[in-house]
């Protein structure tokens, strides 16, 4: 090696060491910081009435005439209230690099979560117990957390999200069972944990005291129906757990803490453990048939998942629901007879096809009835579980439709029903609205006998909301 070269590399290398020295004491300053706050008395708060769920009428599935006449040419729908697509918010990180240490160990806790199985490197005898829920007894276990030896394990389930593509919603529920196995059970110490490895992956969460127990509670721009909350510094936290009505809560934030978001962007990768299959066929369209199986544990994460909206605006539901993407194995057991289908038809008449899968492939069924609540399914659900009803089958075909054909969708409210609406680039007749000074034509997924794109039972006069959806990527 030439001497420059060597000169390079001991630069390179001494340049490293001081700038891996800059993060460490950056990290000490702060979390020294953290801990001080911590050890100050907690201020007590009182929980907030929860937002309850929109009560949705129960909607009959709607019937066609016999003739179904020819859609033409009509005045478009006033659209009352227009929003646009909801946005995809990246995932947050640490505010400093984790640069993992070597450990002198190789032991590890390994956990399973909705049926994934997964492990980190954890030895048992550096969990950190609590000896009493007290600020300094939570403080003091937090300083020893704060240690390198647990850099390891919040480098290994930052990678776990990574590699699965976990949406917020999973890794908080993965941490949960992950603190829940290092511990041998829920526990005040568990939940401590959990909200160390949380709030160093850069998520915004504050601790809180009720009842002898410690709790985490995690911070959402989203409003979770049906659940009590505490309003802190302006910020909405929600607790995982059942929990008393008054807390004491650490104010204590963490750097460059950012919220949790209920948007899920990617397929989630969880272990597979198919169920049955299941045909679906087009009585619409003779031979457009499909047969599939769903993983039970993508319905099981999506049986965990929440229902909420965004800025307070119910659209906003049921956009999350369409805008997540399917699952990788349920594209690759529908999409490709599907594109068999339609392969040559125009954009019109393949969305009729899809369309008439929908209609007519599925059962209709009343959420209050099979579930006792109003549940929007995401599009796995709605081709697995044996009845859905008018949101279902709207989040369904705009996915087909987005995913198969390329078009722009909306999803449209009408008072206690949802319909469909797709951009076309030619000049297609029948019922529209219009969505940004662009023609969306409406269609009817709810009509259990089929009828064409275009063709819907509306009363007159009568205004509509309407949301844009657009795909992710795939990250």
């Amino acid at each position: 090696m030439h001497v420059a070269d060597s000169l390079e590399n001991l630069g390179f290398d001494e340049f490293r060491k001081s700038m891996h020295e800059d993060f460490d004491s950056f990290r000490d300053e702060i979390m020294e910081d953290y801990i001080d706050f911590v050890r100050n008395p907690w201020k007590l708060f009182e929980d907030e009435e929860p937002v309850p769920a929109p009560v949705i009428d129960p909607v009959p599935p709607v019937v066609a005439p016999d003739v179904v006449p020819d859609v033409t040419d009509v005045p478009p729908v006033p659209i009352e209230q227009l929003l646009p697509p909801i946005d995809l918010v990246p995932q947050p990180n640490p505010v400093e690099p984790i640069d993992v240490a070597p450990v002198e160990h190789d032991c590890h806790v390994e956990f399973v979560f909705f049926g994934t199985k997964a492990r980190v490197r954890l030895d048992a005898a550096q969990r950190v117990e609590l000896a009493t829920v007290e600020e300094n007894a939570i403080a003091d276990a937090l300083e020893k957390m704060a240690s390198r030896n647990f850099d390891a394990v919040i480098t290994d389930c930052l990678d776990i999200r990574k590699r699965l593509a976990l949406s917020d919603w999973a890794y908080i529920k993965m941490l949960e069972a992950m603190a829940d196995k290092a511990y041998g059970g829920h526990s005040s110490s568990s939940v401590l944990f959990m909200a160390y490895v949380y709030m160093r992956s850069g998520y915004r969460m504050r601790l809180a005291i009720g009842g002898g127990r410690l709790y985490m509670l995690y911070s959402t721009e989203h409003i979770v129906y049906d659940k009590s909350y505490y309003m802190v510094d302006e910020c909405v936290y929600y607790c995982l757990d059942e929990h008393p009505s008054r807390m004491h809560i650490c104010q204590a934030s963490f750097p460059g803490e950012s919220p949790l978001s209920l948007v899920i962007a990617t397929s989630q990768m969880f272990d597979d453990n198919a169920e049955e299959g299941r045909t679906i066929s087009s009585k619409r369209h003779a031979g457009m048939d499909v047969t599939l199986s769903v993983n039970r544990n993508l319905l099981d994460f999506y049986s965990s998942y929440p229902a909420s909206m965004i800025g307070n605006n119910l659209l906003t539901r049921w956009a999350m629901c369409a805008t997540a993407p399917m699952s990788e194995r349920v594209r690759a057991q529908l999409y490709p007879v599907l594109k068999n289908h339609i392969k040559g038809l125009d954009e019109l008449e393949a969305a009729n096809r899809l369309l008439g899968l929908v209609q007519t492939g599925l059962v209709y069924g009343y959420d209050n009835e099979i579930w006792g609540y109003d549940r929007a399914f995401f599009s796995e659900e709605s081709l697995f579980y044996d009845c859905c009803d008018c949101e279902d089958r709207s989040i369904l075909f705009t996915k087909l439709v987005t995913d198969l054909l390329g078009l722009d969708v909306a999803i449209v409210y009408v008072p206690g029903h949802l319909l469909a609406a797709v951009h076309f680039p030619g000049d297609v007749k029948g019922e529209c609205i219009f969505v940004d000074g662009e023609k969306y034509i409406l269609c009817e997924p709810t009509c259990t006998n089929g009828a064409p794109v275009g063709w819907v039972d509306l009363e007159d006069g009568i205004s509509l909301q309407a949301i844009k959806i657009s795909g992710f990527k795939e990250q």
